[in-house]
């Protein structure tokens, strides 16, 4: 069973010149994340969407970390109540990465309950750069146009990225923190 909460960072707190208030700790939408992430049930998985990145190794990126949206990365990883979510899914940057599970910020530590970020920008009118070693090191990378595949199921997800030319060069599944 799976809960998808769709967040909005693309108005004020994606931007560097000042922290918006949709994205501030306790603003009424960190408020919202943090009570539907506490009071899920134990046994559902979380799936969080927006669409700046906590973080990035995009070499083209304006930035490699975005501490504007730790509060709402914060309110997914509290384990507090229902315990943390599962996937967040990113865009941006116009490239694949996928990131092992993460726990929060700043530090964002390695954690077998932790969060596992996609981030997907690779269906825009761009791929970019290359990869710098950013301040998190992903897992798996792609510079190709394509689409990430999730398949949902009870307790755990399959995932693959699909390149426009066929080819799949990530793949794997995970297990949910539940």
């Amino acid at each position: 069973d799976w809960k998808i909460l769709n967040l909005n960072t693309g108005d004020t707190c994606g931007k560097l010149d000042g922290a918006g208030p949709s994205c501030a700790e306790g603003s009424p939408q960190d408020n919202w994340l943090e009570a539907q992430v506490q009071n899920a049930p134990a046994d559902q998985c979380l799936l969080a969407v927006w669409h700046h990145p906590p973080f990035t190794n995009d070499a083209k990126a304006s930035y490699a970390r975005n501490a504007l949206v730790d509060p709402m990365w914060n309110s997914l990883t509290d384990p507090a109540g229902g315990g943390p979510a599962d996937i967040l899914l990113v865009g941006h940057s116009h490239a694949y990465e996928r990131f092992a599970k993460r726990g929060s910020a700043p530090g964002f530590a390695l954690s077998p309950t932790g969060v596992r970020e996609f981030l997907v920008g690779s269906g825009g009118k761009s791929v970019e750069g290359g990869f710098d070693n950013g301040p998190v090191p992903h897992e798996a990378s792609s510079l190709s146009f394509g689409l990430l595949k999730l398949t949902l199921k009870d307790d755990a997800y399959d995932f693959a990225f699909k390149a426009t030319g066929g080819a799949t060069p990530d793949s794997g599944s995970g297990t949910c923190n539940t």
